[in-house]
Order: structure tokens, then sequence, then C-alpha cells
């Protein structure tokens, strides 16, 4: 889930493409985009979930439909006020791209910056099975001490 924000640390408005590595537990992502001039227009952000009409999720509990100004389809580009949250772009096993479009004031210059987020599986442990109470039960002993508490 979303539940920890983290921060792209080095981000810089002369570079366009960004790669960003998510737990594998985490299913989406919630970008925030603030321009560096606090004068632009709008900030387009693309390839989002419309809370509306798909299903309710993680992702969509709790958030304002309205503020995306989405009608119909299951996902698509919207459009943000500086520094405002986007409604959750879903991150798949592997790999997802989404893009961040900033527009100036002048409604003409524009500057796009593109993420890719990797989303790694889960790590697997082999189970061995079928050898025997004895057996394994050794295979057990050997495991790591568990030091929760």
């Amino acid at each position: 889930t979303a539940s920890e924000p983290f921060e792209i640390f080095g981000f810089d408005y002369r570079w366009n493409t960004y790669i960003v590595i998510a737990q594998s537990y985490t299913n989406y992502l919630i970008v925030n985009a603030t321009a560096a001039d606090d004068n632009a227009e709008i900030i387009t952000m693309g390839y989002f979930r419309n809370c509306r009409s798909s299903p309710l999720s993680a992702g969509c509990e709790g958030r304002s439909f309205d503020a995306w100004g989405w009608i119909g389809g299951t996902s698509g580009f919207i459009s943000v006020a500086n520094n405002y949250e986007s409604p959750p772009i879903d991150i798949q096993l592997g790999s997802t791209a989404g893009s961040v479009t900033v527009t100036a004031q002048d409604s003409l210059s524009q500057s796009t910056y593109n993420f890719r987020v990797v989303r790694p599986p889960p790590p697997s442990v082999p189970k061995i099975t079928g050898l025997g109470k004895f057996l394994e039960a050794l295979i057990v002993a050997s495991q790591p001490p568990s030091l929760e508490v």
C-alpha cells in the first residue's frame, strides 16, 4: 500500500526520466508533484485509476473523487493544481510507467517527466516437505530464531 510516503530524492528539472524501486507489497502509489515555479499553470499526470468508476480499493478510500474531474472511464490522464495529490496509480509486479507534465503560466511551455516504478516479486522461501518427522524437525531446528518480541 502507499501508507508510508517516500520522496524521490535527487529530483532535478533537467532530468526527464526516473526509476523508483517499490517494496514488493506496494500495490499503488500517489504522486504529489510540486512545480519549481509557483506560477505553473497545470500539472498533468497519467495513467491513473478513476476511483469513481473502478471498484473502490485501498488507494481510493477516503479520497475526494470530485478533485480529479472524472466522470467515466476506468483510468486516464488527469490535471491537478500545483502540489496536489494524484489519484492512485496501480503498480503491478514488474514495471509500471507514468508521467508528469508541467505547463508554464504562458500555457505553451511544457516539461514532461517520466517515471517507471519497479515492483519486485515477494521473496520466496522454498519449503521441503515429506522427508519424515525426524528430518523435518531437523530442518525446523536449523532455521534462524525469531527475535520478535
